[in-house]
């Protein structure tokens, strides 16, 4: 995704959501098929997160792991976890 795309101006569903691609340059969610975008974490925030996410894994069962971030998928049909 880019910023040079047009942004949709309706309600998006999964296949729309999946077409627009990655942006690295924001964290773009969809909320019950509303686009929500905020620019990325800047390092001192990033630096947090990473020490956080250690913490939990160092204070976690063996078989659960601490992610700092994931993209998680609900449809009616299918949950997953990418």
């Amino acid at each position: 995704m880019s910023p040079a795309l047009a942004w949709p101006h309706e309600l998006i569903d999964l296949p729309a959501w999946e077409a627009l691609g990655e942006d690295e340059t924001h964290r773009v969610e969809c909320v019950e098929g509303v686009l929500v975008v905020t620019p990325r974490p800047v390092a001192r925030h990033q630096v947090t997160i990473l020490g956080l996410a250690g913490a939990l894994a160092a204070a976690l069962p063996e078989r659960l792991r601490a992610l700092p971030e994931f993209e998680l998928l609900l449809d009616l049909d299918r949950v997953s976890a990418l």
